[in-house]
This record gives structure tokens, sequence and C-alpha cells, in this order.
């Protein structure tokens, strides 16, 4: 056997071994073979081959039905697909950016979508920026309005003080998984299991650090990494008079998966240069006539400051 196929079965279980502490009743079977191929670049064949190593699905008239967490994460921490494509590359870069740069401006375009084309009377859109919500018309059927943003995201953050990456340390035996809606803030699951997403690991840094003293907050917003934004959760806390977002659960598992290099990252450093926080509790990033609706967040990189000086923009720069 292969050095590459040991690892991989060997990556194989250990998804397997914590997908099978998550309950069947939190899963939505509603995922089939041809939407996980089209939406999430998961192969059939790999889903097969995931199948048969215990990954859990639900029969139906047209073929299997897989939860879209459970791919999403096979796609993670398998290396493959959509989700792994956003962390292992656009993430990365957003949290690498060149020693020099202090601050890279950044535009997110937010376009909504009309979840019926055919409904009467006219499209009204909301959208969540770091600055409000912002609302714009549209006609059902027709192309949604872009509401464009301009956010300028520093990548110099003071380090964190030992009150503070103490609280972090509570944190080390958890393991970033996406879990199913009914569990993501479920913290008991998260002790009882080391299961932790996005939300429930910045609510356990932040009421950690709050039960020791500490001004800690938790924090919704965006992971803006062009080509692509995408929601995340994280936790702030105060440090010389600024909010500092942390996520040392996300951070292992990149630095696990070699996407950063050990001897510049650990767990306990800022993830503020790739994220812009909108809330201090997860909102629907886009509404339509007053109820959540999809959204894209293309995303393209400007100008880096460094000294108020712009550097030309790098490679990671997407067009609209």
């Amino acid at each position: 056997m292969s050095a590459g196929t040991a690892g991989q079965e060997h990556r194989v279980a250990e998804i397997m071994d914590r997908l099978t502490l998550v309950p069947d009743d939190a899963r939505r079977f509603e995922v089939s073979l041809a939407e996980a191929d089209r939406l999430m670049r998961l192969p059939a064949d790999l889903i097969a081959s995931m199948t048969g190593a215990g990954l859990r699905c639900r029969p139906s008239p047209g073929g299997p039905l897989f939860d879209r967490t459970d791919l999403m994460n096979v796609s993670m921490h398998l290396g493959t697909g959509s989700a792994a494509m956003a962390a292992r590359r656009f993430w990365a870069a957003g949290l690498n950016p060149p020693p020099q740069v202090r601050s890279r401006p950044t535009t997110i375009y937010y376009q909504p979508r009309c979840p019926d084309p055919d409904h009467p009377g006219s499209c009204r859109f909301g959208v969540a920026t770091p600055g409000g919500i912002l609302e714009c018309r549209g006609e059902p059927g027709g192309r949604a309005p872009v509401a464009e943003v301009t956010v300028e995201i520093a990548s110099d953050w003071p380090a964190l003080p030992p009150q503070v990456t103490a609280v972090l340390d509570t944190t080390a035996g958890l393991h970033f998984m996406f879990l199913p809606p009914a569990l993501r803030s479920d913290l008991d699951f998260a002790v009882r299991t080391g299961l932790c997403a996005c939300e429930g690991a910045a609510r356990l840094l932040a009421d950690e650090g709050t039960r020791r003293g500490l001004r800690a907050r938790t924090r919704f917003g965006l992971i803006v990494a062009p080509p692509y934004s995408t929601h995340h959760n994280w936790a702030e806390f105060l440090v010389d008079d600024r909010w500092v977002p942390v996520d040392p659960v996300l951070l292992d598992s990149m630095l696990n998966w070699q996407l950063l290099r050990p001897d510049i990252w650990h767990r306990n450093r800022s993830i503020g240069p790739v994220v812009v926080g909108l809330s201090d509790q997860r909102v629907a990033l886009a509404t339509h006539n007053g109820s959540p609706a999809a959204v894209s967040l293309s995303t393209r990189r400007l100008a880096p400051v460094h000294r108020g000086i712009p550097i030309p923009a790098g490679p990671d720069a997407a067009s609209r």
C-alpha cells in the first residue's frame, strides 16, 4: 500500500468516526448525487466509496439522498470539491498577506436572488453589510440588482496576552466540522463529542472569556477571500482597546491540512486579516420581501495599502 493510499484511508476513517457522532434525526437528507456533483463538485464515485465506508443516506425514488453538511465535511476534510477549494486556496491566501501590507481594500458584490419569479409585485431586497442593511428593488424573474460595498481589512493585529491565550487553550480538543442547524450552537454536543461548528466554538470562547472576567463577544460576519466571500462566526477579545477576532479551532484544522506555515502561524493568532464583522449574532445575509433569500458574494481585492502607498494587486485579485 502506498503512503498516499494509506493517508487517504486514514482520513476517510477519521472523518467517518466523527460523522457517526452526529445523530440521524439532526440530518436533512435532501441532496441527490447529481446535485452533489453539480453544486459541490463531489463525483458520484467518491460518494459511493464514502457510502461504503458508512456515510449516511436515505433512499428515495430518484436515488439516495445525502445530508448537505455531511457532504461539506467530506469535501473539506478530504481536500476535494468546492468547500475544500475555498479553505485550501482562498482562505489560506487571505490569511497570508505580504508582510509589507498594512491593509487590503476589498469590494464585495451582493447579488440576492428572487425565490419565486412568478410572485405578484416587485422584489424588495435587503442585504446585510458592515455598515448596516442596504435595500434595493428589482422585478420578479429579472436580474437582481447588485449592492456593492468596499471594506478595508487590516492585516496587522496585536498579539494576544496570556490571559486570552489561556481561554483559547480550552478549545484545543475540538475539531472543526460543519454541523446541521440543530447542532451548530449546541455547546453540550460540542463538549461531549469534540465536534464544533464555528458558531459553537465562538460561543464557547466568549462564554469562557466572560467567565474569567475578560471582555469577550461573539461575532457573525464574512470570511472575505476572493473570488467569493462566505459567512462565518468567531469570537473577539478586547486587546489594547481593539476587538481582536480569533478562531483557534479553524486554525488548528488549516494547520493540520498544511495550508498555513507552522513557523509563522499558530492557533493563537488573530484571523483578522480575512474577516469582516456584520453583527453580534447570526443574521440573514439577504432578504426578499422580508424573508431570508439566497445571495452570491463575489469579491474583488483592490490594491493593498503599504504606509499609505498602494501596491499593485496580487494574483488573488478577481474580476467581477
